[in-house]
C-alpha cells in the first residue's frame, strides 16, 4: 500500500499539519516569563546545564520548522506548523490536514498520533536534532533535506509501516498521588535503570 493512496485526496497532499516540538529554550521561557534570554542562560549556567547546547537545540527546531515551511509553500501546498503546547487547536487543525508531519524527536511524533482519530491521515516524523533515538521518525539520514523528503514522497519510494494503538486505563485506589511516565516507570527496577 502506497501512503498517497491513505491519503483523503488520494493524489498529494493538500493540507500539511506540522506539529512541532517546544524547545527546552521555548519552555523555559514561558515557565520564567519575567527574565530576559541572559538572565536565563546565566541560571541554566548556575544550574550546570549547558546554555550554547540548549539554544543550539532550540535554533535547530525553528530552522526545521522554517524550512518545512519553504518547501510546503514552494510546492503550494496549504499548511499550518503550531506548537505541541496546545492540544485542543492541533486536535482541530488535525482533522484539517491530510497529511501530519510531526517535528520533533519520538515524543512529539507518539503525541501527534495520538491526535489522529481516523486511520487515513498518515503522519511522518521529522527529528531535526542528531543523535538520539529514532524510533518513529524518518531515519537521520533523511531529516536533513526536507525537499527530498516530498520528491519521494511524490514518486513514492517509501514503505509504510501500520501501527496499532494501545488504550490503557489504570484504576485503583491512590493511582494519581505522585505524577510519573510510564515509560520511565517501565525501565526501573528498584534504583537500578533497567535497559
Amino acid at each position: 500500500m502506497r501512503l498517497l493512496n491513505c491519503l483523503v485526496n488520494r493524489h498529494w497532499p493538500q493540507r500539511v499539519l506540522g506539529i512541532s516540538k517546544l524547545s527546552a529554550f521555548e519552555f523555559l521561557k514561558t515557565t520564567h516569563p519575567d527574565l530576559s534570554n541572559n538572565q536565563l542562560l546565566s541560571r541554566l549556567r548556575k544550574q550546570g546545564i549547558d546554555p550554547v547546547e540548549i539554544l543550539a537545540e532550540h535554533h535547530r527546531q525553528l530552522a526545521c520548522e522554517k524550512e518545512l515551511a519553504r518547501v510546503l509553500r514552494n510546492l503550494d501546498v496549504s499548511y499550518r506548523i503550531m506548537k505541541r503546547i496546545d492540544n485542543t487547536m492541533i486536535s482541530r487543525c488535525v482533522d484539517w490536514a491530510d497529511l501530519v508531519i510531526a517535528i520533533g524527536r519520538n515524543g512529539t511524533f507518539l503525541l501527534a498520533s495520538k491526535l489522529i482519530t481516523n486511520n487515513k491521515t498518515p503522519i511522518l516524523g521529522i527529528n531535526p536534532h542528531p543523535g538520539g533515538n529514532n524510533t518513529f521518525t524518518l531515519p537521520i539520514e533523511c531529516n536533513g533535506d526536507i525537499e527530498t523528503i516530498f520528491e519521494r514522497l511524490r514518486a513514492g519510494d517509501y514503505t509504510i509501516l501500520m501501527r496499532s494503538r494501545i488504550h490503557t486505563i489504570m484504576t485503583g485506589e491512590g493511582l494519581y498521588e505522585q505524577t510519573f511516565h510510564v515509560h520511565k516507570k517501565s525501565r526501573m527496577q528498584g534504583e537500578k535503570r533497567v535497559e
